[in-house]
C-alpha cells in the first residue's frame, strides 16, 4: 500500500487491487484470514462491525454520564 499525492497505490504482487478477479480476491482473503489468530478474534470483530454490522444508537444521553449507548449487529 502507497500513500501521498498521486502515488496511492494498493497492490498485490504487483498487481493493483482493482485489476484483481473475485476468484484472486478471494484467495488473498482465504490467504489473510489464515494467518488470523484466535486472539485476535476480538480486534477481527470490531473492525468488521463498523464496516458491515446495522447500527442503531440510543436517541437520549445517559443520565448519569451523557453517553450516547451505540449498537452493532449482524448475523453470522
Amino acid at each position: 500500500m502507497v500513500r501521498g499525492c498521486i502515488c496511492d497505490a494498493l497492490t498485490i504482487d504487483g498487481t493493483h487491487e482493482y485489476d484483481l478477479t473475485d476468484e484472486e480476491r478471494k484467495k488473498v482473503l482465504h490467504k489473510l484470514f489464515s494467518t488470523l489468530k484466535p486472539e485476535n478474534l476480538n480486534d477481527f470483530l470490531q473492525w468488521y462491525m463498523d464496516f458491515f454490522g446495522e447500527y442503531d444508537y440510543t436517541d437520549k444521553p445517559c443520565e448519569c454520564c451523557g453517553d450516547i449507548i451505540e449498537t452493532w449487529k449482524i448475523k453470522i
